[in-house]
């Protein structure tokens, strides 16, 4: 389906109007370095050994499917951003640049930098089968966070 972006300050966006939308609102970095994956949510075919059938937020009162919504993990506790939230993961070895939802939370002594499969794949890793490691992946991810901006679904 179609995904738009709200903001309380602006309104709804479309996935089209994004750059720049990007260059009005406060985003900030949270993580940058290496990846770390999540399949909570999915049917559980790959896992990664502490796999969770349900994720934090929700959509239709259904879990986010880490196969097919690309997502991050907050860590528990922090509140630099909510649930719902939009994120920016960027691959900077390809270049590709990923919008998220902030959907689920994970422990805080990980900290940041956990995202679901999908979202690697759309980083430019379709091939990326795995979620017990991330190796042959970039090093060198970028989480940017943007507060108050709402993952809207269409349906």
């Amino acid at each position: 389906g179609r995904h738009e972006y709200h903001d309380v300050n602006y309104g709804f966006i479309h996935k089209n109007e994004f750059d720049e939308y990007y260059s009005k609102v406060k985003p900030h970095t949270v993580y940058r370095g290496e990846i770390r994956i999540c399949t909570d949510g999915s049917s559980g075919e790959i896992s990664d050994g502490n796999y969770k059938s349900g994720t934090a937020w929700t959509h239709n009162e259904k879990p986010l499917d880490a196969y097919t919504v690309p997502y991050v993990v907050i860590p528990l506790g922090n509140n630099s951003a909510e649930l719902g939230d939009c994120a920016l993961l960027i691959n900077h070895d390809t270049g590709k640049r990923v919008l998220c939802i902030v959907g689920d939370r994970g422990p805080s002594k990980n900290g940041w930098g956990e995202v679901s499969l999908a979202a690697i794949w759309l980083a430019g890793n379709p091939e990326h089968k795995t979620a017990k490691h991330n190796s042959g992946l970039s090093k060198d991810y970028e989480i940017i966070l943007m507060p108050g901006v709402k993952y809207r679904w269409d349906d």
